[in-house]
């Protein structure tokens, strides 16, 4: 599983089409309120943990598994 932080940002939304393009396991953390206002192609597709990565609670739940 490849845990992708800032999936919503312009390298990290591409990133993961990349990788779910090449089927690669692929989960992302979110932030907790909401992102940059559009929805990514990938969105719906892939698990999605929506949290911080200075939250040690959320950072477990995404690399669970």
């Amino acid at each position: 599983m490849i845990l992708v932080t800032g999936a919503t940002g312009f390298i990290g939304r591409h990133l993961v089409e990349r990788l779910v393009k090449d089927n690669y396991p692929v989960r992302v953390l979110l932030p907790e309120h909401g992102g940059r206002g559009h929805r990514p192609a990938w969105s719906g597709k892939i698990p999605t943990v929506r949290g911080s990565l200075y939250d040690e609670e959320s950072l477990h739940q995404a690399m669970i598994g």
